[in-house]
């Protein structure tokens, strides 16, 4: 039975939607494995990040330590120790910082994985 060329056109538009569904995938899947990578990458970054803040906090535990010996000992001013202080401070307020990124990080990680 002749049905006016309608069967090849929902053949032709079935191919088409078969097509733009595969090109969806492949744009789909190629988006999900470069959030992965970033994803990681950004976890990289944010764990060298850490290390130096942590070594930050030990040089600054360092200097408060001697610097206030010094103070104690009459070779140091008032203003010397609390640059100290502040500077071990800001280090430990730079390593929670850090942390923070580094756990965002690994939280964006498992997100892009569909962990969470």
């Amino acid at each position: 039975i002749f049905q006016g060329f309608s069967r090849k056109s929902n053949v032709t538009s079935a191919k088409v939607s078969l097509n733009n569904a595969r090109t969806s995938y492949y744009y789909a899947k190629n988006n999900v494995a470069l959030g992965i990578k970033e994803a990681y990458l950004e976890i990289q970054r944010a764990d060298q990040a850490l290390q130096v803040a942590g070594e930050n906090v030990e040089a600054a535990k360092e200097d408060m330590s001697l610097v206030q010996e010094k103070y104690n000992l009459g070779a140091a001013t008032i203003l010397e120790l609390l640059d100290a202080q502040v500077s071990l401070l800001t280090a430990q307020i730079s390593k929670i910082k850090a942390d923070f990124d580094y756990n965002l990080a690994v939280a964006r990680l498992e997100n892009a994985m569909g962990v969470r």
